[in-house]
């Protein structure tokens, strides 16, 4: 399964914006070798992928269904939506790089199979497969990089 995660073309409207989810460059073959590394959970509807505040260190790339991700609410008027991200988006960014703690909880919005890559999982994947591992690493910068510059965060 090719993922046909981006989309560079113009989406009409009258500002254009860099999308969203990084282009992931891996061939069909290559997404064979991530696969060996990671694990492949599916989610019932309203399952609690990642809680506020747990240790993670995996990287989740969303393959089929639908994923809320909210940020905890630390004023009562707060009334943002869930963050809903579907087949090829990622989530679990920070842990996966910095082994620290959820910001953000993550639940089944609808049923949900993911693929999910620890650190360990990559750190083998890159001993033997370094350019697998250089080219995802790449598509997740650029993927955190887009999120941080649509919050308006630049560092």
């Amino acid at each position: 399964m090719v993922l046909e995660l981006f989309n560079y073309a113009d989406t009409g409207q009258e500002e254009s914006t860099a999308p969203e989810l990084p282009v992931w460059r891996l061939t069909e073959e290559h997404w064979d070798e991530v696969r060996r590394y990671a694990a492949q959970p599916r989610y019932p509807e309203g399952a609690c992928i990642l809680a506020f505040g747990a240790a993670t260190d995996a990287l989740h790339i969303v393959l089929e269904g639908a994923i809320a991700l909210s940020r905890q609410k630390l004023d009562p008027e707060d009334d943002r939506e869930p963050d809903l991200l579907g087949p090829g988006a990622a989530f679990g960014i920070t842990g996966f790089l910095d082994g620290e703690a959820s910001a953000l909880e993550a639940t089944a919005a609808s049923a949900a199979s993911l693929l999910v890559l620890p650190r360990a999982g990559l750190e083998q994947l890159a001993a033997w497969r370094p350019l697998i591992a250089i080219t995802l690493l790449h598509d997740v910068a650029a993927f955190a990089s887009r999120r941080l510059r649509s919050a308006g965060i630049a560092i």
